[in-house]
């Protein structure tokens, strides 16, 4: 004889998900060039950067009268940066039918504050995001949009290395794979001929960086990786993961995200690159975010604004691949 069945019978429901777990922020790859070039700080429209050069003529010695054969000029270069901005608004009430509604506050009107639970990982997300922005703005940023449709709000090193008269002083390298793809066959090729063209006046110091596309520097670290057989010692003291040399050199090779999309590659020394804007913690500090709530508008606005811009003092002192 059959058993009677027992327990409880749960074929007509759904099988339940638990869904109370922390919020974990997605990634967000930031940016890095700015700790390799100049920030000049305290910028709210332009600034000059001014440049001492001119010429110095050696003569024979002789008892006649003096006879000036030098000059020293004083020239200046515009350091202009524009203002940005992230608007974002937050209506509380979405959260009221999805596990979110056991972090709100008691009360049919919500708070007037994100939950803990959502705000710290909310901020720090923002943070990520704007340092991508910065960083993407401080390369592909134009007017004209010639490298993003959505960076025309300021200017940026490519837009002043190849769309400006700069552009007529600025070296170019590896020519002879220019408009092409790097490869793992030539991308070691394309940088050392970068490097065989540091011009001479610069070739000593020691903040010359080559800065490419993540993808391009994952490329050159395999290329290396194949030809030296991890005999270069290329990982130094590094402190970002896409940072090593070109072996032997002393010259630092830098991925950033703000080249993806491009197969430029830039070298010149860190005082060359001047990042320009108001106060650096606009846009690198949580404390100079704000986080309000409007009743009238009943919801929570997040707002960021932050001022930068991009000079190159020196384009003759700039070597480039595209």
């Amino acid at each position: 004889m059959a058993l009677p069945s027992t327990g409880i019978i749960t074929s007509s429901l759904t099988a339940y998900t638990e869904q109370d777990s922390p919020l974990i922020r997605a990634s967000v790859l930031g940016g890095h060039t700015l700790d390799y070039i100049t920030i000049e700080q305290g910028i709210k429209h332009s600034k000059s950067i001014n440049i001492l050069g001119g010429t110095l003529v050696p003569t024979a010695y002789s008892c006649a009268v003096m006879s000036p054969t030098g000059s020293s000029v004083i020239t200046q270069v515009p350091l202009t940066v524009c203002t940005l901005e992230v608007q974002e608004s937050i209506c509380l009430d979405y959260l009221t039918n999805y596990f979110t509604n056991k972090w709100l506050a008691p009360g049919a009107d919500n708070g007037e504050k994100l939950p803990n639970q959502i705000e710290s990982e909310f901020v720090a997300l923002k943070m990520d995001q704007i340092s991508a922005v910065v960083e993407d703005y401080i390369w592909k940023g134009s007017s004209s949009g010639t490298y993003s449709a959505s960076l025309t709000v300021c200017n940026g090193i490519l837009h002043t290395i190849e769309l400006t008269s700069a552009s007529a002083s600025v070296i170019q390298a590896g020519t002879a794979f220019a408009g092409t793809n790097p490869t793992l066959a030539n991308i070691a090729t394309i940088v050392d001929d970068m490097f065989l063209k540091i011009p001479t006046d610069i070739s000593d110091r020691g903040d010359l960086v080559l800065f490419m596309s993540i993808p391009n520097f994952s490329l050159y670290q395999l290329a290396i990786r194949d030809l030296y057989k991890y005999n270069a010692n290329m990982y130094t003291s590094n402190t970002y993961r896409y940072e090593s040399e070109i072996p032997g050199t002393g010259v630092k090779v830098v991925g950033t995200r703000g080249l993806n999309g491009t197969n430029r590659m830039v070298l010149t020394s860190g005082e060359n690159i001047r990042f320009g804007t108001d106060l650096r913690n606009d846009f690198d500090s949580a404390d100079k975010f704000k986080m309000f709530n409007d009743p009238y508008q009943k919801s929570l606005y997040f707002h960021a604004v932050w001022r930068q811009g991009i000079a190159i003092p020196f384009p003759q002192f700039v070597v480039e691949f595209k």
